[in-house]
């Protein structure tokens, strides 16, 4: 190959220069189209991770003495993305007219030949959406979203002995961990701290004593904070029971209400463990009223104004919720951007505002942490 020539080949001449424009136009004109179609391969791995508004049906509903378990199965009979122990879908359902959406840990989950969720209702709940799940009959069909969550072991981020302390609905996602080692072999030591207040809340308790039972990877302490049970501890899960699950190398995963994180905070804060060793789904803490008042709602939705109620101890979502209009939320946490809300008129009280500059310069709010102190007038986009 004669060196000079092929030099020129890196050369630029005055009208090369001139029409370098254009050669780039042209090598443009010949590529492949379908590397920039409107399906690209982003918008097909994020099908495969997640689900949008999709249509399930109950396969098989299971009654327990403390809980229901409900079996999900999409409609079109997709292949569903696989839950990590620890996340959760927002599972929504009509009731007389009213759009509701709930967050439910998943307790298991199958990809292969027929995909399903698995969710437990707790018998003692007595909200809208539970009362309905318990009473929900084979073949009914709800809607899913997700999955969502940030309270599940990541083996990059977290340390392989996990002390996860949970209580009420929290020991859906506990059970679904403690599953996951026994079937997979994952080598994680989880120690379940496992807080009631009495025995009769206990869920899952043959089958946790059963896991702990085959594997010496799977520790399980109960505490009953209003009964002393023999064989149980009594109190809480105070700072020394958590110290004994304690090593050096430790993360600690909390499932659980809004009084259990608080306590927790506290309980936990001698032990200096870095800030990302520590994992709790965000909570919204409530608004307490003691005197409840009730307020005039307009809802200006679609180009139309609805007239509602609302009241000062309950949610602008509770409120929308019971107006019958359909809108979607992911969470209640305070950190829902999937409704876009905008008070127009009235006064409001934030819990938890974790707004940005621009979200308080509109008045843009989330409806799941937001109650009314006067009449109001809200408009959703």
């Amino acid at each position: 190959m004669n060196y000079e020539k092929s030099l020129k080949l890196f050369k630029l001449d005055d009208k090369d220069f001139k029409n370098l424009l254009n050669h780039r136009l042209d090598y443009i004109d010949d590529g492949d189209n379908s590397l920039v179609s409107s399906q690209d391969s982003l918008d097909k791995l994020n099908k495969q991770l997640s689900l949008n508004n999709e249509v399930f049906y109950v396969k098989n509903k299971e009654e327990l003495e403390e809980n229901t378990i409900l079996t999900l199965s999409p409609k079109n009979s997709r292949n569903i993305p696989v839950h990590r122990p620890g996340e959760y879908i927002v599972l929504s359902v009509y009731i007389a007219g009213n759009y509701y959406s709930r967050p439910y840990y998943v307790i298991e989950s199958s990809n292969k030949e027929e995909s399903e969720y698995k969710i437990s209702v707790l018998k003692k709940e007595s909200g809208l959406v539970s009362v309905y799940l318990r009473n929900i009959k084979e073949r009914s069909e709800v809607t899913i979203k997700g999955l969502f969550g940030n309270t599940y072991y990541n083996s990059i981020r977290d340390c392989n002995n996990i002390i996860a302390i949970c209580s009420n609905y929290g020991i859906n996602a506990v059970y679904s961990f403690a599953k996951r080692i026994l079937s997979t072999g994952l080598k994680v030591t989880l120690n379940i701290i496992y807080s009631v207040k009495k025995y009769s809340d206990i869920i899952f308790l043959e089958e946790l004593k059963s896991m702990a039972e085959k594997s010496s990877r799977i520790n399980l302490e109960i505490v009953i904070s209003e009964e002393i049970v023999e064989g149980y501890e009594t109190g809480f899960a105070s700072e020394k029971i958590i110290s004994k699950y304690l090593t050096k190398d430790t993360s600690i995963i909390i499932y659980g209400e809004e009084g259990l994180l608080k306590y927790l905070n506290k309980e936990i804060e001698n032990f200096k463990l870095p800030k990302k060793f520590i994992h709790y789904e965000d909570y919204l803490p409530r608004c307490n009223v003691k005197n409840a008042k009730k307020y005039q709602l307009i809802i200006k939705y679609n180009g139309k104004e609805y007239k509602h109620f609302c009241y000062n101890d309950k949610t602008l979502l509770d409120s929308i919720e019971n107006s019958r209009l359909i809108i979607e939320s992911l969470n209640r946490t305070g950190k829902d951007n999937c409704c876009n809300v905008k008070v127009l008129a009235g006064k409001v009280k934030i819990v938890n505002d974790v707004r940005n500059h621009t979200e308080k310069y509109l008045n843009m709010i989330d409806p799941a942490n937001t109650y009314p102190n006067s009449n109001t007038i809200i408009e959703i986009s």
